[in-house]
Protein backbone atom coordinates (compact mmCIF):
# COMPACT_ATOMS: atom_id res chain seq x y z
CA UNK A 1 0.00 0.00 0.00
CA UNK A 2 2.45 2.72 1.25
CA UNK A 3 4.68 1.68 -1.69
CA UNK A 4 2.33 2.02 -4.28
CA UNK A 5 2.16 5.76 -2.49
CA UNK A 6 5.74 6.70 -2.43
CA UNK A 7 6.69 8.39 -6.30
CA UNK A 8 10.24 9.76 -4.78
CA UNK A 9 12.87 9.67 -2.02
CA UNK A 10 15.55 11.43 -0.50
CA UNK A 11 18.23 9.61 1.14
CA UNK A 12 21.28 9.84 3.19
CA UNK A 13 23.41 6.92 2.79
CA UNK A 14 25.87 5.09 4.76
CA UNK A 15 28.78 6.68 2.74
CA UNK A 16 27.20 10.14 3.78
CA UNK A 17 26.14 10.76 -0.07
CA UNK A 18 22.64 12.27 -0.72
CA UNK A 19 20.80 10.08 -3.09
CA UNK A 20 18.29 12.58 -4.36
CA UNK A 21 15.42 10.05 -6.03
CA UNK A 22 12.10 12.92 -5.36
CA UNK A 23 11.13 12.13 -9.29
CA UNK A 24 7.57 12.90 -9.70
CA UNK A 25 6.23 10.48 -13.08
CA UNK A 26 3.83 7.65 -11.75
CA UNK A 27 5.58 5.21 -14.93
CA UNK A 28 8.95 5.05 -14.53
CA UNK A 29 10.64 1.64 -15.77
CA UNK A 30 14.17 3.36 -16.44
CA UNK A 31 16.47 1.01 -14.83
CA UNK A 32 16.00 -0.29 -10.92
CA UNK A 33 13.46 1.40 -9.11
CA UNK A 34 15.43 2.58 -6.28
CA UNK A 35 13.21 4.00 -4.15
CA UNK A 36 11.60 0.53 -3.14
CA UNK A 37 15.03 -0.36 -1.27
CA UNK A 38 14.59 2.16 1.19
CA UNK A 39 10.72 1.51 2.25
CA UNK A 40 10.04 -1.16 4.88
CA UNK A 41 13.69 -1.71 5.59
CA UNK A 42 13.54 0.50 8.98
CA UNK A 43 16.39 2.80 8.16
CA UNK A 44 18.90 -0.18 7.52
CA UNK A 45 20.34 1.04 4.31
CA UNK A 46 19.80 4.83 4.57
CA UNK A 47 18.01 7.62 6.41
CA UNK A 48 15.10 9.06 4.36
CA UNK A 49 14.94 12.95 4.56
CA UNK A 50 12.22 14.29 1.98
CA UNK A 51 9.22 11.67 0.38
CA UNK A 52 7.49 12.55 -2.84
CA UNK A 53 3.98 11.51 -2.28
CA UNK A 54 1.30 10.13 -4.48
CA UNK A 55 -1.59 12.37 -3.18
CA UNK A 56 -5.43 12.18 -4.15
CA UNK A 57 -8.44 14.91 -3.42
CA UNK A 58 -9.73 14.58 -0.03
CA UNK A 59 -13.81 13.22 -0.17
CA UNK A 60 -16.45 15.68 0.06
CA UNK A 61 -18.78 12.55 1.17
CA UNK A 62 -18.03 9.88 3.86
CA UNK A 63 -20.63 7.20 4.74
CA UNK A 64 -20.04 4.40 7.23
CA UNK A 65 -22.29 1.22 7.32
CA UNK A 66 -22.50 -1.47 10.23
CA UNK A 67 -23.11 -4.85 9.03
CA UNK A 68 -24.02 -8.35 10.94
CA UNK A 69 -22.71 -10.98 9.22
CA UNK A 70 -22.57 -15.01 10.02
CA UNK A 71 -18.85 -15.48 9.66
CA UNK A 72 -16.35 -14.34 8.31
CA UNK A 73 -16.45 -15.85 5.04
CA UNK A 74 -19.89 -13.81 4.81
CA UNK A 75 -17.92 -10.30 5.65
CA UNK A 76 -14.90 -11.21 3.16
CA UNK A 77 -17.77 -11.57 0.71
CA UNK A 78 -19.35 -9.22 1.55
CA UNK A 79 -16.45 -7.11 1.18
CA UNK A 80 -15.34 -8.36 -2.54
CA UNK A 81 -19.50 -7.74 -3.88
CA UNK A 82 -18.72 -4.02 -2.30
CA UNK A 83 -14.88 -3.86 -4.21
CA UNK A 84 -17.26 -5.58 -7.33
CA UNK A 85 -20.15 -3.16 -6.90
CA UNK A 86 -18.11 -0.19 -5.75
CA UNK A 87 -14.63 -0.30 -7.21
CA UNK A 88 -13.88 3.62 -6.64
CA UNK A 89 -15.75 4.33 -3.46
CA UNK A 90 -15.04 1.29 -0.67
CA UNK A 91 -12.04 3.11 1.22
CA UNK A 92 -12.02 0.53 4.27
CA UNK A 93 -13.63 -2.68 5.39
CA UNK A 94 -12.83 -3.71 8.69
CA UNK A 95 -13.95 -6.90 10.08
CA UNK A 96 -15.24 -7.46 13.90
CA UNK A 97 -15.75 -10.94 15.22
CA UNK A 98 -18.31 -11.01 18.06
CA UNK A 99 -15.84 -12.26 20.58
CA UNK A 100 -13.64 -9.55 19.88
CA UNK A 101 -16.03 -7.07 20.42
CA UNK A 102 -17.91 -8.78 23.53
CA UNK A 103 -14.52 -7.51 25.46
CA UNK A 104 -15.93 -4.19 25.60
CA UNK A 105 -19.67 -3.90 27.50
CA UNK A 106 -19.70 -0.33 25.76
CA UNK A 107 -18.98 -1.47 22.33
CA UNK A 108 -21.74 -4.49 22.84
CA UNK A 109 -24.15 -2.11 24.05
CA UNK A 110 -23.57 0.24 20.89
CA UNK A 111 -24.12 -2.70 18.74
CA UNK A 112 -27.56 -3.50 20.21
CA UNK A 113 -28.68 -0.19 19.87
CA UNK A 114 -27.98 -0.17 16.41
CA UNK A 115 -28.87 -3.66 15.36
CA UNK A 116 -31.81 -5.50 16.03
CA UNK A 117 -29.64 -8.88 16.83
CA UNK A 118 -26.67 -9.56 17.78
CA UNK A 119 -24.67 -11.71 15.58
CA UNK A 120 -21.42 -14.11 15.55
CA UNK A 121 -19.24 -11.30 12.76
CA UNK A 122 -19.44 -7.68 11.76
CA UNK A 123 -18.01 -5.19 9.47
CA UNK A 124 -17.61 -1.87 8.96
CA UNK A 125 -17.28 -0.93 5.51
CA UNK A 126 -16.71 3.52 4.66
CA UNK A 127 -17.45 4.57 1.43
CA UNK A 128 -15.82 8.02 0.69
CA UNK A 129 -16.91 9.81 -2.82
CA UNK A 130 -17.22 13.46 -4.30
CA UNK A 131 -19.74 15.60 -4.73
CA UNK A 132 -21.59 13.87 -7.99
CA UNK A 133 -21.96 10.56 -6.40
CA UNK A 134 -25.21 9.96 -3.65
CA UNK A 135 -22.95 7.06 -1.29
CA UNK A 136 -26.01 6.65 0.45
CA UNK A 137 -28.00 5.46 -2.83
CA UNK A 138 -25.16 2.94 -3.97
CA UNK A 139 -24.82 2.03 -0.48
CA UNK A 140 -28.83 1.38 -0.03
CA UNK A 141 -28.33 -0.82 -3.42
CA UNK A 142 -25.66 -2.93 -2.14
CA UNK A 143 -27.07 -3.84 1.16
CA UNK A 144 -30.54 -4.84 -0.64
CA UNK A 145 -28.82 -6.66 -3.04
CA UNK A 146 -26.77 -8.32 0.05
CA UNK A 147 -29.88 -9.26 1.87
CA UNK A 148 -31.51 -10.83 -1.35
CA UNK A 149 -28.61 -12.88 -1.65
CA UNK A 150 -28.71 -13.82 2.21
CA UNK A 151 -25.46 -12.73 2.54
CA UNK A 152 -26.12 -10.00 5.60
CA UNK A 153 -28.09 -10.04 8.45
CA UNK A 154 -28.81 -6.95 8.98
CA UNK A 155 -27.29 -3.68 8.45
CA UNK A 156 -27.39 0.26 9.97
CA UNK A 157 -26.04 3.29 8.14
CA UNK A 158 -24.92 6.03 9.86
CA UNK A 159 -27.53 8.76 9.79
CA UNK A 160 -25.42 12.16 11.12
CA UNK A 161 -21.86 12.54 11.93
CA UNK A 162 -22.74 11.48 15.76
CA UNK A 163 -23.65 7.84 14.47
CA UNK A 164 -20.33 8.26 11.76
CA UNK A 165 -18.00 8.67 14.64
CA UNK A 166 -19.93 6.18 16.89
CA UNK A 167 -19.82 3.55 14.23
CA UNK A 168 -15.52 4.48 13.97
CA UNK A 169 -15.55 4.11 17.61
CA UNK A 170 -16.35 0.24 17.48
CA UNK A 171 -13.08 -0.42 16.40
CA UNK A 172 -10.75 1.41 19.05
CA UNK A 173 -13.27 0.17 21.73
CA UNK A 174 -11.72 -2.97 20.76
CA UNK A 175 -8.40 -1.41 21.00
CA UNK A 176 -9.02 0.04 24.83
CA UNK A 177 -10.72 -2.83 26.16
CA UNK A 178 -7.48 -5.13 25.39
CA UNK A 179 -5.70 -2.56 26.90
CA UNK A 180 -7.42 -2.66 29.92
CA UNK A 181 -6.84 -6.57 30.24
CA UNK A 182 -3.27 -5.75 30.84
CA UNK A 183 -0.19 -7.71 29.30
CA UNK A 184 -1.45 -9.32 25.75
CA UNK A 185 0.21 -10.78 22.69
CA UNK A 186 -0.69 -8.92 19.52
CA UNK A 187 0.66 -9.78 16.06
CA UNK A 188 0.50 -8.01 12.88
CA UNK A 189 -0.03 -10.24 10.05
CA UNK A 190 -1.63 -11.05 6.83
CA UNK A 191 -2.47 -13.54 4.83
CA UNK A 192 -4.07 -13.77 0.84
CA UNK A 193 -7.14 -12.36 1.42
CA UNK A 194 -9.00 -15.90 0.19
CA UNK A 195 -7.14 -17.42 2.93
CA UNK A 196 -8.51 -15.21 5.82
CA UNK A 197 -11.43 -16.94 6.81
CA UNK A 198 -9.91 -20.38 6.80
CA UNK A 199 -6.91 -18.75 8.49
CA UNK A 200 -9.29 -17.26 11.30
CA UNK A 201 -10.78 -20.64 11.79
CA UNK A 202 -7.40 -22.34 12.43
CA UNK A 203 -6.08 -20.09 14.87
CA UNK A 204 -9.40 -20.02 16.94
CA UNK A 205 -9.29 -23.95 16.89
CA UNK A 206 -5.79 -24.21 18.51
CA UNK A 207 -5.98 -20.86 20.50
CA UNK A 208 -9.70 -20.71 21.63
CA UNK A 209 -9.10 -21.59 25.24
CA UNK A 210 -6.44 -18.17 25.52
CA UNK A 211 -8.94 -15.89 24.81
CA UNK A 212 -8.08 -14.54 21.52
CA UNK A 213 -9.16 -11.65 19.47
CA UNK A 214 -8.92 -10.42 15.84
CA UNK A 215 -9.81 -7.66 13.43
CA UNK A 216 -8.43 -6.34 10.67
CA UNK A 217 -8.94 -5.05 6.68
CA UNK A 218 -10.82 -7.33 5.14
CA UNK A 219 -9.89 -5.70 2.25
CA UNK A 220 -6.28 -6.51 1.96
CA UNK A 221 -5.74 -9.58 4.19
CA UNK A 222 -3.97 -7.07 7.17
CA UNK A 223 -5.07 -8.91 10.61
CA UNK A 224 -4.62 -8.50 14.27
CA UNK A 225 -4.43 -11.86 15.99
CA UNK A 226 -4.04 -11.71 19.27
CA UNK A 227 -4.07 -13.91 22.93
CA UNK A 228 -5.32 -12.36 26.28
CA UNK A 229 -3.90 -14.55 29.19
CA UNK A 230 -6.44 -15.91 31.56
CA UNK A 231 -6.85 -13.85 34.70
CA UNK A 232 -4.41 -14.27 37.78
CA UNK A 233 -2.16 -15.32 35.45
CA UNK A 234 1.90 -15.00 36.29
CA UNK A 235 4.53 -12.98 34.73
CA UNK A 236 6.57 -15.91 33.87
CA UNK A 237 3.23 -18.51 32.87
CA UNK A 238 1.88 -15.42 30.96
CA UNK A 239 5.17 -14.84 29.13
CA UNK A 240 5.42 -19.06 27.94
CA UNK A 241 1.38 -18.68 27.18
CA UNK A 242 2.29 -16.03 24.19
CA UNK A 243 5.64 -17.85 22.99
CA UNK A 244 3.60 -20.87 22.55
CA UNK A 245 0.57 -18.92 20.73
CA UNK A 246 3.18 -16.93 18.91
CA UNK A 247 4.72 -19.71 17.16
CA UNK A 248 1.20 -21.71 16.71
CA UNK A 249 0.20 -18.20 14.59
CA UNK A 250 3.36 -17.30 12.79
CA UNK A 251 3.83 -21.26 11.98
CA UNK A 252 0.04 -20.62 10.04
CA UNK A 253 1.26 -17.49 8.66
CA UNK A 254 4.25 -19.11 7.30
CA UNK A 255 1.59 -22.38 5.66
CA UNK A 256 -0.36 -19.85 4.42
CA UNK A 257 2.60 -17.74 2.66
CA UNK A 258 1.70 -14.72 4.41
CA UNK A 259 3.79 -11.70 6.37
CA UNK A 260 4.46 -11.84 10.21
CA UNK A 261 5.16 -7.94 10.22
CA UNK A 262 2.96 -5.95 7.64
CA UNK A 263 2.10 -2.42 9.28
CA UNK A 264 4.50 -2.05 12.26
CA UNK A 265 8.17 -3.90 10.59
CA UNK A 266 9.71 -7.12 11.41
CA UNK A 267 12.76 -7.33 13.89
CA UNK A 268 13.49 -6.50 17.90
CA UNK A 269 10.40 -8.17 18.82
CA UNK A 270 10.02 -10.74 16.44
CA UNK A 271 13.35 -11.50 15.31
CA UNK A 272 13.38 -15.18 16.23
CA UNK A 273 10.71 -15.79 14.04
CA UNK A 274 11.61 -13.70 11.45
CA UNK A 275 14.73 -15.73 11.36
CA UNK A 276 13.36 -18.71 11.61
CA UNK A 277 10.84 -18.82 8.88
CA UNK A 278 12.58 -16.75 6.10
CA UNK A 279 13.76 -19.03 3.06
CA UNK A 280 17.26 -19.06 2.74
CA UNK A 281 17.45 -17.57 -0.46
CA UNK A 282 15.57 -14.38 0.81
CA UNK A 283 17.57 -14.01 3.60
CA UNK A 284 20.68 -14.05 1.19
CA UNK A 285 19.54 -11.52 -1.30
CA UNK A 286 18.62 -9.40 1.37
CA UNK A 287 21.79 -9.39 2.95
CA UNK A 288 23.75 -8.92 -0.37
CA UNK A 289 21.62 -5.94 -0.75
CA UNK A 290 22.40 -4.65 2.84
CA UNK A 291 26.00 -4.96 1.97
CA UNK A 292 26.12 -3.35 -1.08
CA UNK A 293 24.76 -0.19 0.87
CA UNK A 294 26.08 -0.53 4.09
CA UNK A 295 28.82 -3.28 4.82
CA UNK A 296 30.14 -2.03 8.00
CA UNK A 297 26.33 -2.62 10.14
CA UNK A 298 26.50 1.12 10.76
CA UNK A 299 22.67 1.69 9.93
CA UNK A 300 20.04 1.23 12.56
CA UNK A 301 22.10 -2.82 13.50
CA UNK A 302 19.79 -5.13 14.59
CA UNK A 303 16.83 -4.85 12.73
CA UNK A 304 15.87 -6.95 9.77
CA UNK A 305 19.42 -8.63 9.61
CA UNK A 306 21.33 -9.64 12.34
CA UNK A 307 25.42 -7.87 12.61
CA UNK A 308 28.16 -9.89 11.17
CA UNK A 309 31.73 -9.72 12.05
CA UNK A 310 33.84 -7.61 9.97
CA UNK A 311 36.55 -9.98 9.05
CA UNK A 312 39.03 -7.15 8.20
CA UNK A 313 39.02 -5.40 11.20
CA UNK A 314 39.27 -8.72 13.38
CA UNK A 315 42.53 -9.31 11.36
Amino acid sequence: MMRDLVLGLEVVLPNRQIWNGLHRPLEDNTGYGLRQFFIGTEGTLGIVTAPCMRLFPRPTQMEMTFLAVESATSAIGLCQQARRDLPDLMSAFEGLPRRSIEMSPQVLNSIRASLHATAPYYGLMEISAGRLVDPRDVIGRLLGSAFERRTMLDGAMAANLTQLQTIRWLREGIVEAQARRGRHLRTDVSVPIGATASFLEDMYAEVMRQFPFAYGHLGDGNIHFGVLAPEGVGTEERTALFCACEKIIFTAIDRWNGPIGVEHGSVVTKGTAFFSLMPESTLAMQARVKGAFDLRFLMNPERILEPVADESQER
